[in-house]
C-alpha cells in the first residue's frame, strides 16, 4: 500500500524550505493560528527574526503523517541543509494515570474514556519552546528539564502498544533527544488545526449532522469537555505555528480502514500478535475520535489553517484511499 512519505515528499520539503528562507528574509509576527486569541499557558514565542519555523501537519490516523515526516526530516537535511524534528500530538496524550483521573471526573463520558480526544497542552508548550531555543532558561517544564540543556530538548513519547493497548507516556529517560539550534520544527497530529464550538455553534453544528452521526450519540455536555480541549490547543499551541500543511481525505470513513492498517503494523514491527487493539477494541475507540471529526475536520478543509490572515501559507494534500494524491493547493 502506498504511503505519503516518497511521491511528493521532496515537494513538501520544498515548500517548507521556501517557507523558512521566507520568513528569514521577512519574519512574520509571532502568533500563527490566525485568531487573535492572546491567552497562554507558557511564554511568547521568541522573536521571529531566526527562530526556527513551526509546521502544523494535520492528518487523520492511518493517512501516513509519520511515513511523510519521516521522509521530510531527511530531505530537508540532506537536500535543504536543514535542522529539523518532529514530534507529534499523541505524544502529548495524558499519562494513564492521568487519563484515568479525567474519565473518573465526567463519568459515563466514553469520549474522555480512552485516549484521544484530551492532551496535556502545558507539556506540549513547554516542549515547543525548548525547542525553539538553544538555552535550557526558557522551558517552563520540571518534568522535561533535566534532559534539557543548552544543547538538547527532550520531546516526550507516549507507547500506545501499553497497558494492552490503552498506552502510557514513557518515563523521562526514555524521552527522545533532540540537538539544538534547530532550523524548522514539525508538530503533527490527527485533530491538529480544528477550531472549537462555543455552545450555540456546537448545538447548531450537531443538529445540521444526519441522524446517524457518531456526534449524536453524546450530550453536548460530554461534547464540551473536548471542545475545551481544543480551546486550550488553539490558545496556546495554535499561535506557535508559521505555516500548516493538511493531509486530507477523500472520505473521513477511510479513517477506520487506515487504523487497522497501523494497528497491525505496530504488531507485526513488535513481534508481538497481542499488541495494541483487537478488532472490535478498534471499532470502539475509533468510534470516539468520529465526533471530532465531524465537528472539526470539514471546516479545515474548507477555510484553511489561517483563513484569509496569512496567505501561502497553508498547503493543502487531498488524497484518495490508496494514499495517492488528489490535488494539492496551496492557500
Amino acid at each position: 500500500m502506498s504511503q505519503p512519505g516518497t511521491p511528493f515528499a521532496p515537494a513538501v520539503a520544498a515548500q517548507i524550505a521556501a517557507w523558512w528562507e521566507a520568513a528569514a528574509a521577512t519574519p512574520s509576527p509571532p502568533g500563527g493560528g490566525g485568531n487573535g486569541v492572546g491567552t497562554t499557558l507558557g511564554p511568547p514565542p521568541p522573536p521571529p527574526s531566526r527562530r526556527p519555523l513551526v509546521v502544523g501537519l494535520s492528518g487523520p490516523q492511518g493517512i501516513g503523517k509519520t511515513t511523510l515526516t519521516n521522509s521530510l526530516l531527511r530531505i530537508l537535511k540532506d537536500e535543504h541543509t536543514l535542522r529539523a524534528c518532529c514530534f507529534s500530538l499523541d505524544d502529548l496524550y495524558p499519562t494513564a494515570a492521568n487519563q484515568l483521573s479525567a474519565a473518573r471526573a465526567n463519568p459515563g463520558n466514553k469520549l474522555v474514556e480512552f485516549r484521544g480526544n484530551l492532551h496535556d497542552i502545558e507539556l506540549g508548550v513547554a516542549t515547543i519552546t525548548a525547542l525553539l531555543s538553544s538555552s535550557s532558561s526558557s522551558s517552563s517544564s520540571s518534568s522535561s528539564s533535566a534532559l534539557t540543556t543548552a544543547t538538547t530538548a527532550a520531546i516526550p513519547v507516549f507507547d500506545k502498544s501499553l497497558n494492552g493497548g490503552r498506552g502510557d507516556r514513557k518515563p523521562v529517560d526514555q524521552w527522545t533527544i533532540v540537538d539544538l539550534p534547530l532550523d524548522v520544527i514539525i508538530l503533527e497530529g490527527w485533530c491538529l488545526g480544528f477550531r472549537p464550538l462555543d455552545d450555540s455553534r456546537l448545538a447548531s453544528a450537531v443538529d445540521a449532522l444526519p441522524p446517524t452521526a457518531f456526534s449524536r450519540q453524546h450530550s453536548l455536555d460530554d461534547l464540551r469537555t473536548v471542545q475545551a480541549n481544543l480551546k486550550r490547543m488553539e490558545e496556546s499551541i495554535y499561535i506557535f505555528f508559521d505555516a500548516f500543511i493538511q493531509l486530507a481525505p477523500t472520505d473521513v470513513s477511510l479513517v477506520r480502514k487506515w487504523r487497522k492498517q497501523q494497528e497491525d503494523s505496530m504488531r507485526e514491527a513488535l513481534g508481538d500478535p497481542s499488541a495494541g487493539l483487537n478488532d472490535d477494541q478498534l471499532t470502539e475507540f475509533i468510534s470516539r475520535f468520529m465526533p471530532s471529526y465531524e465537528l472539526g475536520l470539514d471546516r479545515l478543509t474548507k477555510d484553511g489553517f489561517f483563513g484569509d490572515s496569512r496567505p501561502g501559507r497553508f498547503l493543502q494534500i487531498t488524497l484518495e484511499e490508496d494514499r495517492q494524491v488528489l490535488s494539492s493547493n496551496l492557500k
